[in-house]
């Protein structure tokens, strides 16, 4: 089963990679992802 901190852990590293790589690799942004 998936943590609460697996969870916290994964939406962390996708808004780290929201403000790195969406702009350049993504047209929506990862944050509206969830």
């Amino acid at each position: 089963m998936v943590g609460i901190l697996d969870i916290v852990y994964t939406y962390i590293y996708f808004s780290y990679l929201d403000r790195r790589i969406t702009d350049t690799y993504f047209p929506i942004p990862l944050k509206s992802i969830f």
